[in-house]
């Protein structure tokens, strides 16, 4: 934090009087009439809004840039490091614009709230959630707050609104919003403060402040029981096995939170007909956060053994590159991919989707997968999987079906 921000703001000598302040001159109850403009649209509303928007930090950071922009630029990662962690970030927000039938800013601003790094900032519309965060330091250092009018900042930038999808708990929890700005990289840096007309101010944490700010507050953060991050979690462990060190990083940064299938109704033995997905902590399995997420880095990381699953669908795609030409053959998340999310791989001169279908696999995925090559006239060919399955088996098999093709 530089000498010139330092002296230019308004130091406290506790956060509760740093808190009592903005209450006082910046109303979190104020609201302004705004404008609010369609992403997809183009088609803008005048909305109410708060008049005010909060960001809480308990360390005096020298700078605060975007989750993105840190990890660009931090040199503790390589550059290829950074590049698989910005092409998995990529995938997964287009997964999930597809998945959750999101606007784009929308799914980013998730995926900014669950731990991934995108070009967003967090904000939040509620001073005492603002304080919270900004109480997380340690007694007798510096931490700080900033005050965003949104009348002036919605001129110049972009908010997204995170506090109302249904499945999205810890955003609505926190009452958070995701702001973004073009021109502007740092919201600490002079020109980006005069611009946007931002308040920063200064606090010396206490005892008490700790006390009334923080304890007893930690389930803010909880999230492994929601189902955004739930389908960001997903997302990820269907991803094919990434750079460990890629794996690393990602797995200390996004929030774990596995879900499984309950099943609700069955047409046979182990057969569900409908499947609800349930937090783990919710079956007799206990959540463990810190080995959920040494789980996540050893199920993304190239430098452990494959699942048989995955073991299988890589074969697959070294089965079917041999029988065919390699620039006929698509494999899923490879860029511009146009297949369903559950397909495997597509040969488009030929028509042909395939899908890798184990006991594990739901119904609604396979449907999925059914209903994309019926819209797009391609051959569904399944291969199943009761048991182990050979490579010769497996090439004997595909022989037999390309064999009997139109």
């Amino acid at each position: 934090m530089s000498s010139q921000f330092t002296r230019s703001i308004k130091h406290f000598s506790s956060l509760h009087a740093c808190v009592e302040h903005i209450r006082s001159n910046y109303d979190p109850n104020k609201t302004v009439r705004t404008t609010d403009t369609d992403i997809n649209s183009g088609e803008s509303d005048e909305i109410k809004a708060p008049a005010y928007l909060y960001r809480g930090e308990s360390c005096p950071y020298p700078t605060t840039p975007s989750f993105m922009h840190r990890m660009k630029t931090t040199p503790k990662l390589p550059a290829d490091v950074k590049d698989v962690i910005e092409e998995v970030t990529r995938r997964v927000d287009k997964d999930l614009q597809d998945m959750l039938k999101l606007e784009p800013m929308l799914s980013e601003g998730f995926l900014q709230h669950y731990g991934m790094p995108t070009r967003l900032l967090d904000v939040t519309d509620d001073l005492d959630i603002a304080a919270y965060f900004a109480s997380g330091g340690k007694i007798g250092e510096r931490g700080l707050i900033c005050v965003f009018p949104l009348d002036v900042v919605s001129r110049n930038s972009i908010v997204i609104d995170l506090r109302n999808h249904p499945g999205a708990i810890r955003p609505r929890r926190q009452s958070a919003l995701a702001f973004w700005n073009r021109k502007y990289v740092d919201v600490k840096s002079t020109d980006c403060i005069e611009q946007l007309q931002l308040k920063w101010f200064s606090f010396e944490l206490q005892d008490e402040d700790a006390l009334k700010y923080h304890e007893g507050n930690d389930n803010l953060l909880d999230a492994h029981t929601d189902p955004v991050a739930g389908m960001i979690q997903f997302l990820l462990d269907n991803m094919p096995k990434m750079d460990d060190r890629a794996a690393k990083w990602l797995s200390g940064e996004v929030v774990p939170a596995p879900f499984l299938a309950k099943g609700l109704d069955w047409h046979g033995p182990g057969q569900p007909n409908t499947t609800e997905p349930i937090p783990l902590s919710e079956t007799s399995i206990k959540y463990n956060e810190e080995k959920e997420r040494d789980n996540n880095y050893k199920r993304w990381s190239d430098n452990y053994p494959e699942t048989d699953g995955y073991r299988l669908v890589k074969k697959l795609g070294e089965i079917l590159r041999s029988l065919f030409p390699s620039e006929e053959v698509l494999g899923r998340l490879e860029p511009n991919w146009p297949g369903g999310k559950s397909i495997d791989f597509l040969i488009p001169s030929h028509k042909m989707a395939f899908v890798y279908r184990d006991s594990d696999t739901l119904d609604s995925l396979v449907s999925e997968a059914e209903q994309w090559c019926s819209a797009n006239e391609y051959r569904l060919i399944k291969i199943d999987s009761p048991g182990a399955v050979t490579e010769s088996s497996l090439r004997s098999r595909l022989k037999e079906i390309l064999s009997k093709r139109p």
